[in-house]
């Protein structure tokens, strides 16, 4: 017999079964049919082969030795009517029967590392340059989270460089855009809407937090001293200084003809003129900041 780990009838008709593979001996496979146990013996791997024993002593002890067919989508069928399902996952066989089509699935949870998940998600050019969100990771802004900022990104994914927020301006309360703890929890630079109106809160800020703590705040403004270094050092000025750059106001402006320009033609027409005009403030900028 087989010792069952759980048993749960979902109605009159339907009955779920789970067992565990690691109460199961593999000797238990001459109790098999011929052909469940040439299908074991299929199976590479030995829990591989605990599943297989699994599944085909449930079928033994719930079918009552009815004939089992494989029909055209390679599903199998009892000939005295009666309808299974077996799926597993980890160390658990699970076994559906029922008077009816029935189907079951069990999915062992498995936690992935960040490195595994990221590479998943994005592509090798998306894992250099991400940053962090304007959003929050969980009730945590993404700016001063260390487990993302520290934990993945640099330590479990290798990040070298430094980190950069999004707009800064708090409208959502307590932690949120707050520069002291983005210098804490490994944020480099937070980026500013209007400078003349962020600098006197955000420079008082980081003052105060030195003035309570020089040793640790002290460090986390060397770390990020450091990684805006590591940046800046992969910068053209630093790695082809003698090539010679057009910088010129004819050379920061948008082409026609490297603009997409799709429907509505007007309105993608509009929104050419309007970047062509910030290339013309940033280019100013530069000589009068």
């Amino acid at each position: 017999m087989i010792r069952l780990t759980l048993f749960v009838a979902i109605d009159m008709k339907t009955r779920l079964f789970i067992t565990d593979i690691r109460k199961i001996s593999f000797d238990r496979v001459g109790e098999l049919s011929p052909e469940r146990a040439e299908r074991v013996q299929r199976c590479r791997r030995a829990d591989d082969k605990l599943r297989c024993i699994a599944g085909g002593l449930f079928m033994n002890k719930f079918l009552g030795g009815a004939k089992i067919t494989v029909n055209e989508f390679g599903k199998p069928e009892c000939d005295n009517g009666l309808c299974f399902n077996i799926s597993h996952s980890g160390s658990y066989v699970l076994f559906a029967l029922s008077e009816s089509e029935v189907g079951c699935d069990i999915e062992e949870i498995r936690f992935l590392k960040g490195i595994r998940l990221g590479k998943i998600v994005f592509c090798d050019n998306e894992m250099k340059l991400l940053g962090n969100a304007f959003d929050r990771l969980g009730t945590v802004w993404c700016g001063a989270s260390s487990a993302l900022l520290n934990d993945l990104l640099r330590t479990e994914w290798g990040f070298e460089g430094f980190v950069v927020s999004d707009y800064s301006s708090n409208f959502t309360g307590t932690g949120y855009m707050n520069p002291v703890l983005a210098v804490y929890n490994g944020n480099d630079t937070i980026l500013t809407g209007i400078w003349a109106l962020n600098k006197p809160s955000h420079v008082a800020a980081i003052k105060l937090a030195y003035r309570r703590d020089p040793i640790g705040f002290g460090k986390a403004l060397r770390e990020a001293c450091k990684n805006l270094c590591i940046a800046k050092m992969q910068t053209r000025a630093f790695l082809h200084p003698e090539k010679v750059y057009d910088d010129s106001l004819a050379a920061s402006l948008q082409k026609p003809s490297d603009w997409n320009f799709e429907f509505p033609y007007a309105f993608s027409a509009l929104r050419y003129v309007l970047n062509n005009m910030m290339n013309v403030l940033l280019w100013l900028l530069r000589y009068v900041l």
